[in-house]
């Protein structure tokens, strides 16, 4: 007797998944036939694993390219123990693995939670996989800093390394993208894409970029604290989060102890045609103004020419760049008030206008210079230009609109906070 199994395969294509069910002839029955059937009912029953393809379909109309290697699935046995399994920290606080966010080379990345509906994020390495050593000893040191701009390691987990079996890291739960998504969701992938015209003008607004811009000042500068130097911080090694407009560098591997450093790789010119965009630079394609664009161009060019010999000088000298000044608002007084008081100049979205610029800022709006009088300014970004003040400004709250009618980095929709 000849025995078939199906097994579904997805295929992902550039606007579709693809289900493609294939048969083969497997076995043929012997007296050990009852003992290898059960062995393999380990495999069909559950949903099979896969790794996604990005490849055109007309390449692999079958889809073929799919097809995995045996260590790629998974089995029901295996499934109810990861279910069962619970992670102890040293505060005596448990996680229980919940919902899988994602798999790649290494393993698999699960939602985490506990008991009082807390989360992190546990990634679980596949057999045979060892965890980077450095890249540990990395994560162990900046979560001591504990930087709102870095995906540390989950407080109380910071020594677990062995989880349900398996060896794992244990960090806080990030809900967000890679940044450079902003880039290629908006027609930009290549130096092409940008040649031919093909980016969305106006698609990140200034407001909501010199907000990144002095995030990343902050993270570099938190980087450094903890006694370490990252020159691949590029935008795919930031996380972005969009319901807060936060953003967290994660991927420590290549990081080195060779401190104090410039930040300046991350910010230089994107010169291949063959791949993805990632620069910070790159940014500047998003933008809709002309003067916004040269200037920010101005202070990545600042940043990659090493004008910054550290990333505490970049933090203290940088935030007095021109691109971060050429419409001084009370938002960018209340982020530096928020640097002063807390090392982040993170105050939650900032990409709509909302009352503080009285609609749309411009002649009237007021900033909080470090006598903590409130004076009007012109456009020019010259006249009492704001520094870091002495004391925290409270953030009026924003003017609540449905988000249905806003675009993730749209200029003009004023959101709730």
């Amino acid at each position: 007797l000849k025995h078939h199994c199906l097994c579904s395969l997805a295929h992902k294509s550039s606007s579709t998944h693809k289900i493609h069910l294939f048969s083969s002839s497997i076995l043929t029955m012997t007296s050990f036939s009852k003992t290898v059937a059960a062995r393999l009912a380990l495999f069909v029953a559950p949903a099979v694993a896969f790794r996604s393809v990005m490849n055109d379909s007309n390449s692999d109309p079958h889809g073929y390219g799919a097809l995995l290697e045996l260590d790629d699935f998974y089995n029901a046995s295996l499934e109810l123990e990861l279910q069962k399994c619970e992670i102890t920290g040293s505060n005596g606080r448990r996680l229980k693995l919940g919902q899988e966010l994602g798999r790649g080379a290494e393993g698999i990345v699960y939602k985490s939670g506990d008991a009082d509906g807390n989360y992190a994020a546990v990634k679980l390495l596949k057999p045979g996989v060892k965890l980077d050593g450095q890249e540990v000893r990395n994560l162990q040191k900046l979560s001591v800093v504990r930087s709102k701009h870095i995906n540390n390691l989950e407080e109380g987990f910071e020594r677990v390394q062995q989880c349900c079996g398996r060896p794992c890291l244990v960090t806080e739960l990030i809900t967000g993208k890679d940044a450079a998504k902003m880039l290629w969701d908006n027609g930009l992938r290549t130096m092409k894409d940008v040649r031919a015209g093909r980016g969305r003008k106006g698609a990140l607004s200034y407001k909501l970029l010199r907000s990144l811009v002095l995030q990343a000042f902050a993270a570099f500068r938190d980087t450094e604290k903890a006694g370490l130097c990252n020159g691949d911080q590029h935008l795919r090694n930031v996380m972005y989060e969009e319901e807060t407009e936060r953003i967290v560098f994660i991927d420590f591997g290549h990081a080195n102890s060779y401190v104090p450093c410039s930040p300046s790789s991350p910010f230089g010119k994107e010169y291949s045609d063959a791949t993805s965009l990632q620069q910070w630079s790159s940014l500047a394609y998003l933008l809709a103004d002309p003067a916004e664009q040269r200037e920010y161009l101005t202070l990545c060019d600042h940043i990659a020419k090493h004008k910054y010999r550290s990333s505490q000088a970049l933090l203290d000298k940088g935030v007095n760049e021109h691109f971060l000044h050429l419409h001084d608002d009370t938002i960018l007084a209340q982020m530096l008030s928020a640097l002063n008081a807390t090392g982040s100049p993170h105050i939650g979205k900032v990409s709509g206008p909302g009352p503080w610029e009285g609609g749309s800022g411009g002649a009237n709006a007021v900033a909080v210079v470090p006598d903590g009088k409130a004076q009007q300014h012109g456009n020019d970004g010259k006249a009492n230009r704001p520094t870091l003040p002495d004391r925290v400004v409270q953030p009026t709250p924003v003017q609540q609109t449905d988000r249905a009618q806003c675009g993730p980095y749209c200029r003009g929709c004023a959101l709730n906070n």
